[in-house]
């Protein structure tokens, strides 16, 4: 129940700025995101993705540019126009527009290649000239530029020349090819017409017949004329303006280029991935993350060691914040957790062995009817317990059992129930709880993960503060804010978070003798008791008067 209604209700809430802004189970997007967010996410959730695939983009762009082979470009220019045919009837400058791209276009013609090829000092194929050449007609001039590229600069000024010049040459001779085939052609309309003239001339009756034939040959002489001239004209229609020289740097690679350009992709990349990486994100990073999706202190920070001396100070520590962390008595205790195998039963266990070390009488109940496990914790057997008292109705005082050390006594389980869920919402369950609060200072219920059994809201609604043990390492933001939401339904005072198995808290309790090279020994029980005796009941003004009232009414 609880677990569906969290993920159909929204989550905790990040407090981002002094304000809630969005729902925590659900990743932020660039659309809902702050300035201050953003920073927060790229900076200090997705740091390493962020430097991670920027690193990875520049050095990939690195070892690619360095690779690369050196390439030399020289340019040619060819002049194309000024000496233009008499009869041209376009202005100076269309003409010389016209020509300029016409030459362009053939200038990328396979047969010029194929002459290239053959005209070239050195082995080079057409397919290969092709891919290193390129032509381009200067804006707002009749000039033409040929640049071609080589792995050497004298092959890249030699293939720039031969080719301008290749082209030059195959112009002029098309050129003076087609002024020969019309001026063959003239001669030979000259030669008709004036054989018909002589025998018109024989003729009688034939006047303006041999006129028209004059006329006519008057006309051809004329263009003979003409094109004789043309034919010096079209040879210098394109030339070689500007010839070209052996360049003394390589073209490309351009190193600082690319490799600006790729700090700027690479960047961009990086913002890309880790906003990727964060919206697919569910875990929580650190305590000031947990700090932004749940409003409650970290009242203690339980170290990765096992049962040992900084195990015993941490929860001392956990003890003292406790008992400090309302203002009002706190008389019973849930303890649970978002997700199970955080670690909730050894810090019920732990808690209640640090409660009892002050002198408070303290009786620890292991409520999680799922996978009980708190009697194996204390090291006690198993056996009548909390369910025989709700469903037997069995005195729970009766199956109290002693754990070994002074003031502290513990109610197993029982029986596992085929619905444990019912079990804990029954007014048995509060009448076993008052009952048990007669009998000691401290009551402590070592609860189901808060996300796994509905019977957990039940519980926490009957006891005075409920503490939520996570595993960083492991925690989920959609886990946490569904156990946050379940706690606050019931409408019990989340007194505190408890760090469980943090990596590194040696020099958090080295003053008190469990750091810094201490070993365990070295500690008395009379230095870690003076840093709790505070919980005492009888050093806590008006707590004997209020543990002989009764606290709530059953139902």
């Amino acid at each position: 129940m609880g677990q569906e209604q969290g993920s159909e209700r929204g989550h905790a809430d990040i407090i981002a700025d002094g304000r809630r802004t969005r729902p925590s189970g659900v990743a932020l997007t660039m659309a809902h995101m702050t300035l201050p967010q953003l920073v927060d996410v790229l900076f200090r959730r997705q740091w390493r993705v962020l430097v991670g695939v920027f690193v990875a983009a520049v050095a990939a762009a690195a070892l690619v540019t360095f690779t690369l082979a050196d390439e030399y470009e020289s340019a040619a220019t060819l002049f194309v126009g000024e000496n233009r045919p008499i009869s041209a009837g376009a202005s100076a400058v269309q003409l010389d527009e016209v020509l300029a791209q016409t030459y362009a276009e053939l200038l990328s013609t396979s047969e010029v290649t194929r002459a290239v090829a053959g005209a070239l000092p050195f082995p080079l194929e057409p397919g290969d000239i092709d891919d290193r050449m390129s032509f381009e007609v200067l804006t707002g001039t009749n000039l033409i530029e040929v640049r071609a590229t080589g792995p050497a600069p004298e092959r890249a000024q030699v293939l720039a020349n031969t080719y301008a010049e290749v082209f030059v040459d195959r112009q002029r001779q098309r050129a003076q090819e087609d002024s020969r085939q019309t001026l063959a052609r003239l001669q030979e309309r000259i030669g008709e017409i004036a054989g018909e003239i002589d025998r018109r001339e024989q003729q009688t009756g034939t006047a303006s017949r041999l006129a028209r034939l004059n006329s006519e040959l008057q006309g051809l002489e004329t263009s003979y004329q003409t094109t004789q001239e043309n034919v010096a004209l079209q040879a210098n229609t394109i030339a070689v303006s500007t010839r070209a020289a052996e360049p003394v740097s390589p073209a490309r690679p351009r190193p600082r280029l690319y490799l600006a350009a790729a700090t700027l992709i690479a960047a961009a990349l990086a913002v890309g991935a880790a906003l990727l990486r964060n919206a697919f994100d569910r875990r929580v990073r650190d305590e000031k993350e947990l700090g932004e999706l749940i409003d409650s202190p970290v009242l203690g920070r339980i170290p990765a060691t096992g049962r040992s001396g900084r195990f015993e100070e941490a929860m001392q520590f956990l003890a003292a914040n406790v008992g400090f962390a309302r203002s009002e008595p706190t008389r019973s205790i849930a303890v649970t957790s978002p997700l199970p195998s955080d670690g909730k039963t050894t810090v019920a266990a732990g808690l209640g062995e640090a409660l009892a070390r002050t002198g408070a009488k303290v009786i620890t109940v292991d409520c999680d009817l799922r996978r009980p496990r708190l009697s194996e914790e204390l090291g006690v057997e198993a056996g009548q317990g909390l369910t025989n008292v709700l469903v037997g109705g069995l005195d729970p005082v009766k199956l109290l059992k002693p754990v070994g050390k002074p003031g502290l006594r513990t109610l197993p389980a029982g029986p596992l129930p085929p619905n444990p869920a019912v079990l804990l919402g029954t007014a048995a369950f509060g009448r076993m709880l008052e009952r048990l609060e007669q009998e000691a200072d401290y009551v402590i219920l070592d609860l189901p993960p808060a996300t796994v059994g509905a019977e957990t809201l039940e519980a926490i609604s009957a006891v005075d503060a409920t503490l939520l043990v996570v595993e960083l390492r492991r925690l989920r933001r959609d886990a946490l804010a569904t156990a946050r939401e379940q706690i606050e339904r019931a409408g019990v005072d989340l007194v505190g978070i408890v760090l469980n198995r943090v990596s590194d808290t040696a020099g958090e309790y080295s003053y008190y003798g469990y750091g810094g090279g201490r070993s365990q020994g070295e500690a008395g029980d009379d230095g870690r008791r003076g840093r709790v005796s505070r919980l005492r009941p009888g050093n806590r003004p008006g707590r004997d008067t209020e543990r002989s009232a009764p606290r709530r009414a059953q139902p």
